[in-house]
Formats: C-alpha cells, sequence, structure tokens
C-alpha cells in the first residue's frame, strides 16, 4: 500500500509544473488588414519594460512569460504587417509607434479556452491609448495566445489614428 500511495504521489507531482511561454508568429490571413498608404518610415518601440515572470494561463500546468518578451513579439509582428500592408510613398518623415502589453491571461472552459490582452499604443509624440482583445479558441494554449498577440497587432492597424498617422 505504501508503494502504490508513493507511486500515486509520484505521477501527480510530476503532472504539475510550468511551462515557459515565448511567443511564436500565429500567422495572420492577408484580409484579415487593409492595405494603406504610409509616407516615410516607421520605427516600432517596445516601451515594456517588465521582465518578471507572470503567470498567464494557470493549470497543472502554469504557463509563464513576461510582458516584455510578449511586446517584442508583438512589435516585432507589428513590424512584419505594416511592411506587408503599405504602399510606401517616400518621404523624409519618420515616425515612431510605441507598444506595451500591459495584461495577458487565458483560461480552459471545458475543451474550449479564451484569452484577453491589454496593450498600449502612442503615435509620436502623442497620448497613450488602449486596446483590449479577447478571443476563444477550440485548439490549445500555444493557438491561443499566439492567436492573441496577433489580434492586438490587427487591432492597432485598424484603429483610424493609426492609419491616419502612418498616411501623413
Amino acid at each position: 500500500m505504501k508503494y502504490i500511495a508513493l507511486i500515486a504521489l509520484t505521477i501527480v507531482l510530476s503532472s504539475c509544473g510550468t511551462v515557459s511561454y515565448y511567443p511564436q508568429e500565429y500567422e495572420i490571413a492577408n484580409d484579415r488588414i487593409d492595405d494603406f498608404v504610409m509616407k516615410g518610415s516607421v520605427q516600432v518601440i517596445n516601451t515594456q519594460t517588465d521582465s518578471t515572470k507572470h503567470t498567464f494561463f494557470a493549470s497543472t500546468l502554469d504557463w509563464e512569460g513576461d510582458y516584455k518578451t510578449v511586446t517584442e513579439h508583438l512589435k516585432t509582428q507589428l513590424e512584419k504587417e505594416i511592411s506587408e500592408n503599405t504602399q510606401k510613398i517616400a518621404s523624409d518623415v519618420n515616425k515612431i509607434i510605441e507598444v506595451k502589453v500591459v495584461n495577458i491571461k487565458a483560461e480552459q472552459k471545458f475543451f474550449h479556452f479564451s484569452s484577453t490582452m491589454d496593450l498600449e499604443y502612442k503615435l509620436g509624440n502623442s497620448e497613450s491609448y488602449t486596446i483590449h482583445v479577447s478571443q476563444g479558441s477550440p485548439g490549445n494554449m500555444w493557438r491561443v495566445l499566439n492567436g492573441t498577440i496577433a489580434l492586438g497587432v490587427i487591432e492597432i492597424l485598424k484603429q483610424a489614428n493609426v492609419i491616419a498617422y502612418l498616411s501623413k
């Protein structure tokens, strides 16, 4: 009996742990972002400095990551989508978009995952704006978290003030 309890305890403890989450690109379909005109060039800057570990999904396996890494991925994907969806017009105007993910969480309800993310962006010297995105997926945690970041990129590029800023 003692051995059975020891084996059961070993199985339970081995199923608990942590997954270190490092974002990967979630491919955005071409029709999700409208093409737009951009004058000059743009630099996207990650302004998130928080590199402490946070739990993004709590379960028998906690998914942990840091907001600085998540924001860096959002920045990289935003740069890629700007490059792929713009008609560039030569100009000496240099623009800046600052981005910062301030919260990302996921949860599971039966066989369905849902997630939310809050991010801030700033255009040049303007005020800060906040975007909240949420989504659901019957997929897995990688798809949910990566897809939420991609959805943040899509939402930034749907904002009228972003498109107007880039086209000036």
